[in-house]
């Protein structure tokens, strides 16, 4: 679903009632952080998410990262020398995807509410275009999954997410040291008798900071000063390299 799809049901369940006059209304949730500085010595960052639900029911908090696109290639023998033959190009790919709940979500009886969010791995629909008709989509789309599973970034496991004292919920998320910078967002779900009572939606800002925001900036805004940058400095080793060298 497009962002302005999702945008515009946010604002039918806020705007209407969704059974006789219950409407969904904001959370009491926030987070223990909403910015992740990454630099050189990243490896990970732990943020604590805690809230009340407004009324009895169950709590389902999602947690997803920046969307990219993806190109997945495999490599075929031609004649002793190793080449891409084949790809496939996906779309709109999350970069990070998490769910804890307060019960299972087979058990929860909102399947449309559920689809509409993006609530649940069935739901994680990887659109793939092929460079060749004959190509098969699904073993490309298992080998980008399992890329995120091995680094961390799909969680493919319901976490679960306890009532302290019947009201009171708290998680904590791990983002890994592959994480990718861009504004991820923490979603929490109140759902009672199939309905949404509840929603609140927390923005976690994730940058490169120091000489790691400047490499990673220059990268992708200056590909060509990047490049230019690149090959000055491998001469520069070059020359000092040798120069060393011949001292020895």
């Amino acid at each position: 679903m497009s962002a302005i799809v999702k945008l515009l049901f946010l604002c039918f369940i806020f705007c209407f009632p969704l059974a006789e006059s219950a409407q969904a209304r904001p959370m009491i949730t926030d987070l223990s952080e909403r910015k992740i500085d990454i630099d050189a010595r990243f490896t990970g960052k732990e943020i604590l998410l805690y809230g009340a639900r407004v009324e009895a029911g169950d709590i389902i908090v999602v947690i997803r990262g920046p969307k990219a696109d993806y190109m997945v290639r495999k490599k075929e023998d031609m004649g002793g020398i190793w080449i891409n033959t084949r790809w496939v190009e996906f779309e709109d790919v999350p970069q990070f995807y998490r769910i804890a709940a307060s019960r299972d979500l087979n058990e929860i009886d909102a399947e449309i509410l559920k689809q509409e969010l993006g609530i649940g791995f069935d739901t994680l629909r990887l659109h793939g275009r092929a460079n060749s008709a004959s190509t098969e989509i699904n073993s490309f789309q298992e080998a980008l999954i399992r890329k995120f599973e091995n680094e961390n970034l799909f969680n493919f496991t319901v976490l679960n997410l306890p009532l302290l004292e019947g009201t009171l919920f708290r998680i904590r998320t791990k983002f890994p040291e592959k994480t990718v910078p861009g504004v991820y967002t923490a979603e929490i779900y109140s759902f009672n008798d199939g309905q949404l009572q509840g929603i609140q939606s927390i923005p976690i800002n994730v940058d490169k900071v120091g000489a790691e925001a400047f490499i990673y900036n220059t990268a992708h805004e200056s590909p060509a000063v990047y490049a230019l940058i690149a090959i000055i400095i491998a001469i520069a080793m070059g020359w000092l390299a040798g120069t060393l060298f011949r001292k020895v």
